[in-house]
């Protein structure tokens, strides 16, 4: 009787186990697929790498030359996955999941692409003529505040013609070779020839030289002239927005 308990407790033992190791057969295992792109060209990205860890080893594989990459087989489960190439700044997904006999579409994987700088330029048109008067040249307030004379009168007045040359020291401006003297400043109406504006850049909200063909209204000068509008209320409110 002992000998039979102990073949039935034997066949028992088997079976479990069998069963056991059926089960753990039919689980089976997963696979991770995905593709690598550029994050700004979406154009793919070919022979990346894209690694992962299990049990403590690290494995990986290589984008075809679409950008695909595929990786099986692999328990189910949770992996994390870096991607990196060169120039590009390496990427770490984390927890992605794997389920048992099925694929974890990725889709589009984007890298950055580290060697690229954007470098925003912003062109800004040369004053334009006034039809009704073609001999002035205008400043205005927006274009005075993006020189970078901004700050100094003379310096500003010296941008606006090639036919302005100042003297070594800075202190005076001559207009196609004249004299100094023969220079009329008009700030706010008051007319002035000795060059001393008394107001610093900052302060000019609009400026307007001639340097031929006067007006008649501003006289005769062999020189030229220089009619300057200090800033008003509204240059100072439009400058805050």
């Amino acid at each position: 009787m002992k000998n039979i308990f102990a073949s039935t407790k034997t066949i028992l033992a088997l079976t479990a186990f069998t069963l056991i190791s059926i089960s753990g057969l039919a689980q089976g295992t997963g696979e991770i697929r995905g593709r690598l792109i550029d994050s700004i060209t979406d154009e793919a990205i070919p022979g990346a790498t894209v690694t992962y860890t299990v049990s403590g080893a690290l494995r990986g594989t290589v984008t075809d030359m679409d950008g695909y990459f595929k990786i099986k087989p692999l328990n189910p489960g949770f992996y994390d996955l870096n991607f990196s190439y060169v120039s590009y700044k390496q990427r770490k997904i984390e927890g992605v999941h794997v389920s048992s006999d099925k694929i974890t579409d990725m889709r589009d994987v984007q890298l950055a692409n580290g060697s690229i700088k954007v470098v925003i330029i912003t062109a800004y048109p040369e004053p334009l003529l006034d039809f009704e008067d073609p001999t002035a040249v205008p400043l205005g307030f927006a274009d005075i505040e993006r020189s970078v004379f901004k700050n100094d009168a003379k310096g500003l007045i010296t941008t606006m013609s090639s036919d302005i040359k100042t003297s070594p020291d800075g202190k005076k401006l001559y207009f196609r070779g004249e004299r100094s003297e023969a220079v009329m400043y008009i700030v706010d109406g008051v007319k002035t020839r000795d060059g001393q504006l008394g107001i610093p850049g900052h302060a000019i909200g609009h400026l307007t030289v001639y340097t031929g063909g006067v007006p008649a209204k501003y006289g005769d000068f062999t020189g030229g002239v220089v009619v300057i509008e200090t800033r008003s209320y509204q240059d100072v409110v439009n400058s805050r927005r």
